[in-house]
């Protein structure tokens, strides 16, 4: 499935994920220009990305649409994240923050 397709516009909410998270629960979504975050509340990060010319999602992600596990991240707890623009931040619960993708404007995490 791909759910980052910028060429569609959807009038009603439309279910996007019912079978790609069976076994974790999604918390917290996450979208900017071509990529979408999601955190689970198991704290590992999932993304889907149309472009990823600036590494959004990390440098080995597929540019399909469909939503990968961003494994990099998958032996820290990920407590919150952002995205804008083609950059992507992760903050872990021992509170260091990851980024990956352009890093041309500045964000700030709410702890």
């Amino acid at each position: 499935m791909n759910i980052c397709d910028t060429g569609t516009h959807k009038a009603i909410p439309t279910v996007i994920l019912p079978k790609v998270f069976k076994t974790e629960d999604v918390i917290l979504v996450r979208s900017a220009i071509g990529h979408v975050l999601f955190l689970t509340k198991q704290g590992r990060v999932y993304g889907s990305c149309t472009s990823n010319t600036n590494s959004e999602l990390g440098t080995k992600y597929k540019r399909d649409g469909g939503i990968q596990l961003i494994e990099e991240l998958a032996d820290r707890r990920i407590i919150s994240l952002a995205c804008m623009g083609e950059q992507s931040l992760f903050l872990d619960e021992d509170g260091s923050v990851y980024s990956c993708g352009s890093s041309t404007i500045i964000f700030y995490f709410n702890k």
